[in-house]
């Protein structure tokens, strides 16, 4: 009876790139966190100025937590039937005019993950609970939905027990249930109450032996950024009740920093709609986007052979030099060129992690578990262990570990071998460890030169591995696919390969200047998109394709995309790329990291001892019918009509094409590369 939190929002990525890629910033989660948050002052102000007018007493202290109220009364409108008075004066009460009933679910499941951080608990402990009583059990789809998107479950008090009005007393002193900040479970033994002593007419509440109880229970005890000193404490410090009445003996506390609530207000108290870590995002994936291009077109140049394929992923080797960012001095060289080539112009250390923090979240999701696994490892050789100021960090904003590799062992390569084809790690969407045994690398199976990586005993191994396997949005359908159709590396040189088909509504553009089509297609729930880049000229273009890849080119580009009805022809294929990216680094002016006698990471080994060898990477991606699974139900082919033929448009990758598989919620580019010899897969 909840109704499904399906959404029509599409998203484009010409329009990402129209703001310099700055997904977060006033979109997607941002927008809801944004409406809710509004919702939320109005509500506040409402609900606070109607309690001061209707309180007998002017003179007497008011206290509520408008959030522990607002949480309840939004439970409520998840469970209020879709057109019924009941949701209607929910809605209006609640402010949400201009938010749907799916928005609003999803909103706040966003705010409950902010606020189950162990950093509240410490500070604010809250609870709002839905007591039901008489044996009354709710429905199991809410009570999934409770849980899915408040973190709450419904409690029960029975009414019928003797004790029924003490066991309600006990529940409001003391109890703390799935609240903010707490992994605790209800109950009396926990401390959200500790605080409370004064408690309502528990009496009268009973008397009508209510069905359904609306508890909030909500105490603040905060540590100061700029603490009181306890010494400078008045112990008579004088409070005016009235110009005529003061209390004395209440310390006054002294201190220099003033706080004002005014520039707070300025904002509308819009906290989260384009401030905070929502501009950390937009940092972050400005500069990775950056990087990406740079990247690519460092690696493409100093690649011998053209007509080789590539691949890479962007998103894992910007996460390994993130971390050694992490780890670098901070006024060290090794510091400054790293800043420079991971392009943090603007974005201080301390957001670079924050920001990090945050795309690991949104990225360790089941979701890309199914459909992209990766992982980047730090190894470290010859018995030298991490700082542990260092390993707490890594594990905090990166959700990583150092890893170890015995150089002495005889099965040192072959380890290695065994770790970049299978090992999977704490990346991103997988709960698993690091180890041979999980299937991040399962599509691996081109490496680099592993004896020329550990020739020199590196005390330190770069690793990234990466493997794409998507399940499309609109799935292929592998009746329609030609078994033997045609690709032409070169005009004179041609393959076989199996070339799937379909008539799909997809986004689809053109720019005459860079002489290149691109077409979008959306993996399912459309929070991954393959974007392919289609040079007009067979021999040529690809070349000047990627000689012309810059920011501004392929944002002209991509804001062409307009959706219409194309008529794809694809390849059925996979690929593999691998390599040491240390040329291609130092090209970029990443020299001193490089050098054991310059090299600075002493935020990992403060004595210096840690210098990075070969940055290794191993990528694969396959390209099928449907991804993942074999259900082809999805699909959403359209059959030729007479009327629409004639204005359909056609995408036929049948030579060497660039590609970028992009990731709209974390905005990070996950796999791009270039495919000259599609491996074809029969």
């Amino acid at each position: 009876m909840i109704p499904s939190l399906a959404s029509s929002r599409r998203w484009g990525l010409a329009l990402l790139l129209a703001s310099y890629v700055a997904v977060w910033s006033c979109t997607a989660s941002s927008d809801l966190l944004q409406l809710l948050s509004r919702a939320h002052f109005d509500f506040t102000l409402n609900m606070y100025g109607t309690l001061a007018n209707v309180t007998d007493d002017r003179q007497q202290n008011l206290l509520i937590s408008p959030y522990s109220v607002f949480s309840l009364l939004s439970m409520l409108f998840l469970g209020a039937g879709s057109e019924s008075l009941s949701s209607a004066q929910l809605r209006a009460v609640l402010r949400f005019h201009n938010i749907s009933y799916a928005s609003v679910q999803r909103a706040f499941k966003e705010v409950t993950q902010v606020l189950d951080n162990p950093y509240y608990y410490r500070h604010f402990q809250e609870d709002a609970d839905l007591l039901l009583t008489n044996g009354v059990t709710p429905a199991d789809v809410y009570a999934r939905a409770l849980d899915e998107f408040y973190r709450r479950s419904v409690n029960y008090l029975n009414l019928g027990a003797p004790s029924a009005q003490e066991d309600l007393a006990t529940w409001l002193m003391s109890a703390a249930g799935s609240g903010s900040g707490s992994d605790s479970g209800s109950g009396p033994d926990s401390p959200v109450g500790s605080g409370v002593r004064q408690l309502p007419d528990l009496e009268a509440a009973l008397a009508d032996n209510p069905v359904l109880l609306l508890v909030s229970r909500a105490h603040f005890h905060g540590s100061w950024m700029h603490p009181f000193d306890p010494a400078r404490t008045f112990s008579k410090g004088l409070f005016f009740s009235k110009p005529s009445q003061r209390l004395t003996m209440i310390p006054s506390l002294a201190s220099s920093r003033r706080w004002g609530l005014a520039l707070l207000l300025a904002s509308y108290v819009a906290v989260w709609s384009c401030t905070a870590s929502s501009d950390l995002l937009q940092l972050l994936s400005r500069a990775h986007f950056d990087f990406t291009l740079n990247m690519y077109g460092t690696l493409a140049n100093v690649t011998d052979d053209r007509q080789q394929n590539l691949l890479i992923s962007p998103y894992s080797v910007f996460s390994l030099l993130s971390m050694l960012f992490l780890g670098a001095g901070s006024e060290s060289l090794s510091s400054a060129q790293l800043r420079a080539v991971l392009r943090f112009h603007n974005i201080s250390y301390a957001s670079v992690q924050r920001a990090f923090k945050e795309v690991t979240q949104v990225l360790d999701n089941p979701y890309y578990y199914r459909h992209f696994q990766e992982d980047a490892d730090l190894l470290l050789t010859n018995g030298v262990t991490p700082a542990d100021v260092y390993a707490r960090a890594l594990d905090e904003f990166y959700r990583r570990s150092v890893n170890y590799l015995n150089l002495g062992a005889p099965s040192a390569q072959e380890d290695l071998a065994t770790w970049l084809m299978s090992a999977a790690g704490s990346g991103s969407g997988s709960d698993s460890g690091s180890g041979p045994d999980s299937p991040v690398g399962s599509g691996v199976r081109q490496l680099p030169d592993l004896e020329a990586a550990l020739a020199d005993n590196p005390v330190l191994l770069l690793v990234s591995r990466a493997h794409f396997h998507g399940s499309w949005m609109h799935p292929f359908d592998p009746a329609r696919t030609f078994s033997k159709g045609l690709f032409f590396s070169k005009p004179s040189q041609r393959m076989e390969v199996p070339m799937m088909t379909s008539r799909m509504l997809v986004p689809l553009g053109y720019n005459s200047d860079m002489e290149a089509r691109v077409l979008e297609l959306p993996l399912s729930t459309r929070r991954i998109s393959v974007f392919l880049l289609l040079p007009d000229d067979m021999e040529h273009g690809l070349a000047r394709l990627e000689a012309n890849l810059t920011m501004d080119n392929l944002r002209t580009l991509l804001a062409t995309l307009k959706e219409v009805i194309v008529n794809v022809k694809l390849p059925r294929f996979r690929m593999e790329g691998s390599g040491d990216l240390r040329r291609v680094l130092r090209t970029q002016g990443l020299t001193d990291v490089f050098d054991p006698v310059s090299s600075d990471l002493t935020g990992i080994d403060p004595q210096g001892r840690v210098h990075p060898g070969p940055l290794l990477y191993a990528a694969s991606l396959v390209l099928d019918e449907t991804g993942d699974s074999g259900d082809t139900s999805g699909s959403q082919q359209m059959a030729p009509s007479e009327d629409t033929r004639i204005s359909d448009k056609y995408f036929e990758v049948d030579h060497p094409f660039l590609f970028l598989v992009w990731d709209y919620h974390s905005a990070m580019v996950l796999l791009m590369g270039r495919v000259v010899h599609p491996e074809p897969l029969f």
